[in-house]
């Protein structure tokens, strides 16, 4: 539920907007990592559809238009996620996730909520776990996060060799337990 409501002053306007979200969980401890790196960002995508020809398209379109690079997929019991390397601003970041079209919760609870954290899931849920599914080449040459590298290495995904990337962020991996 979406509240807005607009109140006219003397030289302007006061805007109020109030919203109220459900989201049901079934009360399970889940480990997720988050996307930033010191004080700049991986972009992490959540697609909560099935089709995966849909999250392709959209990713080589974000791929092109932002030149980011290479896209890591894994299969999630309800869609994908997606894992990029690349270390974005967090204006950067923002962009290019409101050009997806990912759920809008995902979008804007970590605005709201004062965390700036994304977050994307590494354990088990309802029997699931991500599982790595493929990768969409991109474009080389922004600066990584290696200890992001380092993850996607361990989660199986084939990422290119550290000795290709111009430059290399060695920020720690920050994580998150959460209800699911």
């Amino acid at each position: 539920m979406n509240i807005k409501k607009n109140f006219r002053f003397s030289g302007g306007y006061l805007g109020v907007h109030f919203q109220i979200s459900w989201k049901p969980h079934n009360n399970t401890q889940v480990l997720g990592v988050c996307n930033k790196a010191g004080h700049l960002y991986v972009p992490f995508f959540d697609y909560d559809i099935k089709n995966i020809d849909a999250v392709r398209m959209e990713i080589k379109s974000l791929q092109e238009e932002y030149m980011l690079g290479n896209a890591y997929l894994f299969k999630t019991g309800r869609g994908y996620h997606v894992i990029m390397l690349d270390l974005l601003t967090y204006d950067q970041w923002t962009e290019v996730l409101d050009a997806s079209s990912v759920e809008e919760s995902y979008k804007k609870i970590p605005r709201t909520n004062g965390s700036k954290l994304w977050v994307l899931r590494l354990s088990e849920k309802n029997g699931t776990q991500p599982t790595y599914a493929e990768e969409i080449k991109g474009y080389l040459g922004r600066r990584i996060s290696r200890t992001h590298w380092e993850l996607l290495l361990k989660k199986g995904a084939p990422v290119q060799p550290l000795k290709i990337y111009t430059s290399i962020n060695q920020e720690p991996l920050i994580y998150a337990t959460y209800e699911a």
